[in-house]
């Protein structure tokens, strides 16, 4: 271990010579010392490596052999000022410092940062020239600045603003689109930190929570947090001008995985969210208007089946009973009168069922009075009888589910399995069908109907505009839930509709 001690003036002694040429060596720069001739006099190890000759080429040659015939006149001039301002003694600031284009062997040229000075020995004046290769440090600045030029080309032709920040939260490259982001003229006018930002803005969640400084995103990035199309309602303090902002944000790492910055981009969506936010109430409007439609269509239907029940099927009822008295009292009647009286009493009886069907299909008794699942059992049986497909119907949680529904949410239900079976006789094929209402999970009631027929294809229907399946839709939505219309893996389509307790109990359609 080497420990500094003080020596005496009177005891230090001059180093030899070799020592001085051993320290010389050991330099990693490139030392030449130079006689006012501008010959080389004397070099180190470094110089001849970095020069590319042997030292019997070296010394004695001249320093201008190193320079390039563009360059010389420049250092010469240089060199003479030196040695004119030269008292004997060297100095820092006497030395002569610049970057300089050397030519080595093989005509091969290097860039280097030279130091010139200028030393008095015995009375002669020497130029001692240290030559630093510089020529990575150079290529690194070059690169360095080609690849600013790329970024700065790459954000200028960016539409959405663009700011990368260093870990100490000061912004080392943004694009105009960031500053006219914030509403600022130009890149002049924005600030150089996020600090500076943060006190001219107020910034708001959608849900109208305030972000506090330290929750703003490039802050979050510069703690390791990443985002994308983040959602934020911002104001400028002093303008009162509001915008919403859709961001992205990532922290920057290096090598080893340190932060050392972060990246936030920004689109102004102002536009797209007020369109989308009309959109959503002429939605809700719309919606509104089908539910108020669907509950007069239900009303009229309730309407017309009761003139039909009471009206019409009564009448009916009435003829019969008086073709059957005439039939009585004409009982010596000659047979044509007596099979046209059959026939128009098997034509009344006929009438009269289908009276009872159209009143069944227009509102049926049994949803008035019984409730849904009664009502779905009962179009399951008339639908097997009907048509012949046999139809098995399920009910899981009936009380629940009956007591769940309003009377217009359950009627649109019923609408949607009859809708479904229509749709099943039409176009299915089928041989089984299942109903099923499930009413035993904790918030919704679903209803689904499944059968083995031949499937749906979902792009027809699309491009045909079925408007039984976007009817189905609007009443299940207007009740809060979803349609699904799916095709079966082993074959057959299932439409399941999904209804929100909360909002089908006594919900409008």
């Amino acid at each position: 271990m080497i420990v500094p001690v003080s020596v005496p003036p009177d005891r230090r002694r001059p180093l030899p010579q070799a020592t001085v040429e051993t320290i010389l060596d050991c330099a990693p720069d490139a030392i030449l010392v130079i006689d006012e001739a501008l010959s080389i006099r004397k070099v180190n190890h470094a110089a001849i490596h970095l020069g590319g000759r042997g030292i019997d080429r070296l010394i004695g040659s001249s320093l201008l052999d190193w320079i390039p015939g563009r360059h010389r006149k420049v250092l010469v001039a240089g060199l003479a000022k030196l040695c004119d301002a030269s008292t004997g003694e060297a100095t820092p600031s006497r030395a002569l410092r610049r970057e300089l284009t050397i030519r080595v062997a093989h005509g091969r040229e290097l860039r280097v940062d030279a130091t010139i000075s200028v030393l008095r020995i015995d009375g002669e004046r020497l130029l001692v020239v240290i030559l630093r290769d510089i020529g990575e440090a150079v290529r690194a600045r070059r690169a360095l600045a080609d690849s600013q030029v790329r970024l700065d080309a790459a954000l200028a032709a960016m539409a959405d603003g663009i700011a990368i920040a260093d870990s100490a939260g000061r912004f080392i490259a943004f694009n105009e689109a960031f500053a006219h982001f914030h509403r600022f003229g130009s890149r002049h006018e924005c600030p150089p930190t996020v600090a500076d930002i943060v006190p001219m803005l107020e910034a708001r969640a959608l849900d109208g929570t305030p972000v506090n400084p330290e929750e703003w995103l490039l802050t979050r990035a510069l703690r390791g947090e990443s985002g994308v199309q983040e959602i934020l309602l911002l104001r400028r303090k002093d303008t009162g001008e509001h915008w919403y902002a859709s961001c992205h944000y990532a922290p920057v790492r290096d090598a080893d995985g340190a932060i050392v910055g972060a990246v936030v981009s920004a689109r102004d969506i102002t536009a797209t969210r007020l369109a989308q936010e009309t959109l959503e109430q002429y939605s809700r409007n719309l919606h509104a208007l089908v539910s108020q439609m669907h509950a007069v269509e239900e009303t009229e239907r309730q309407r017309i089946a009761r003139e039909l029940h009471d009206e019409l099927q009564q009448k009916l009822a009435a003829i019969s009973l008086d073709l059957a008295s005439l039939g009585g009292a004409l009982a010596e009647a000659p047979p044509a009168t007596t099979r046209l009286l059959h026939d128009l009493g098997t034509m009344v009886e006929r009438a009269i069922e289908s009276t009872r069907r159209i009143v069944r299909d227009l509102r049926p008794q049994l949803l008035d009075e019984l409730g849904l699942s009664a009502a779905l059992e009962s179009m399951g049986a008339n639908f097997e009888t009907r048509t012949g497909v046999r139809t098995e119907v399920e009910i899981l949680g009936a009380e629940i589910a009956d007591a769940a529904l309003g009377a217009l949410p359950a009627a649109a239900l019923y609408r949607v399995a009859q809708e479904a079976l229509n749709n099943v006789l039409k176009h299915a094929r089928a041989s089984f069908v299942h109903l099923m209402l499930d009413a035993t999970a904790p918030h919704q009631v679903e209803l689904s109907i499944t059968d083995d027929g031949v499937g749906i294809d979902l792009a027809g229907h699309a491009a045909q505009r079925s408007y039984g399946l976007q009817g189905m839709a609007e009443r299940v939505k207007a009740l809060g839930g979803r349609l699904v219309v799916a095709p079966q893996p082993e074959g057959g389509t299932m439409v399941q509709a999904i209804v929100p307790k909360a909002l089908a109990n006594g919900a409008g359609v």
